[in-house]
């Protein structure tokens, strides 16, 4: 996962390492602008071979040096403001948890907690089992392949459009209707539109090794997009960005 010169960067290096793996480790434990590609991506194949030399541990002084450009730390006020609404970059999962959940909570709209329901009693499992915030305009990634066909796959951006009840006697909606991303569904969308679709909460199989049984958790299969690992950006782009986007 994102070595340099064979030392995972999530991985506090030690003593006998390198500077520039020290130098790769402080950038990934830190947020991200993912605005840095913002005047490389019109440049194609620049951009494509900073993410491959990132993924193929051949980070080089001058991609550290571009990188570190875009930590929050080296930011101005005007910039942090102009990105605040940025995809961040984080080096781990929970990190990006938390950056999403502070992000919409700063959100002055209503929002709507939509629990995971757990068909085991387990505290352990629980903690790492979270819910979703839902709002209409509120950028999601998708948590699963749900039809690699139709490109709703894992990883696929969308934004949630509307949450539909179907009464009023109930605190959470029935489902959701999502936007893709635009040129990426490759179905018929609701109501002859070309990407809406519905999403319905799924259930899904996991393992308590806690009580050594399986369980299900019935959730969406969506997360926030406000933040992201450095890892999911470099896989996203290879499997469903397009460089000329």
């Amino acid at each position: 996962m994102l070595p340099v010169a064979d030392v995972a960067l999530y991985i506090t290096p030690t003593e006998k390492h390198d500077e520039l793996i020290h130098e790769g480790h402080n950038i990934y434990s830190k947020s991200i602008k993912c605005e840095i590609f913002g005047n490389v991506r019109s440049k194609t194949d620049e951009f494509s071979s900073l993410l491959r030399r990132i993924r193929e541990k051949c980070v080089t002084q001058q991609d550290i040096a571009l990188l570190e450009t875009r930590l929050e730390d080296n930011l101005s006020e005007a910039e942090l403001e102009r990105f605040e609404d940025s995809l961040h970059l984080f080096g781990e999962t929970r990190l990006v948890d938390m950056h999403n959940n502070y992000y919409v909570m700063k959100k002055d709209v209503g929002m709507v907690y939509i629990k995971a329901v757990m068909s085991i009693d387990c505290s352990d499992c629980a903690a790492n089992i979270s819910g979703l915030f839902v709002s209409s305009g509120f950028k999601c990634t998708f948590t699963q392949n749900i039809s690699t066909k139709l490109g709703v796959v894992n990883g696929q951006v969308c934004y949630i459009e509307h949450l539909v009840y179907k009464t009023s006697q109930t605190d959470e909606p029935d489902f959701l209707v999502v936007r893709i991303e635009d040129g990426k569904y490759r179905g018929r969308g609701l109501n002859g539109s070309s990407n809406l679709i519905s999403i319905f909460p799924m259930k899904l199989f996991e393992y308590c090794k806690h009580k050594a049984e399986n369980y299900t958790v019935t959730r969406y299969p969506l997360k926030l997009n406000y933040g992201s690992t450095i890892h999911k950006v470099i896989i996203s782009y290879f499997l469903i960005a397009r460089p000329s986007d």
